[in-house]
């Protein structure tokens, strides 16, 4: 849970569409976030990790750059970290959390 809402992302492996990030207040209605943020195709999985310092922590595994980090206060997205850790990696980089990797869904009190 982050400011009361459980979070859950999605993901490809056609490069059809990229990974989305959903929220759910009550488990029914869902609302997409960082649509306008999330565009690229190559974005093929998208993870919640879990909350860090008062901000949710988001994995976007991108099929080009790598892993891609990002944190997120409830209303804007900010960069934790270079394309795939600035080690040049041009493929998959998968981040684990609670949900166990892609299409997890993120539940912590805190």
């Amino acid at each position: 849970m982050f400011q009361g809402k459980l979070y859950a992302g999605t993901g490809n492996s056609d490069g059809s569409v990229p990974g989305q990030l959903w929220r759910t207040p009550d488990g029914t209605h869902w609302e997409r976030v960082g649509a306008s943020l999330f565009t690229d195709p190559n974005d093929g999985n998208c993870t919640p990790l879990g909350v860090q310092g008062g901000k949710l922590i988001v994995a976007m595994d991108n099929y080009n750059v790598g892993c891609q980090v990002w944190s997120y206060n409830g209303t804007t997205f900010t960069r934790a970290n270079t394309n795939g850790f600035g080690g040049g990696v041009a493929g998959t980089t998968n981040g684990f959390g609670p949900g166990g990797g892609s299409g997890g869904a993120v539940a912590h009190s805190g």
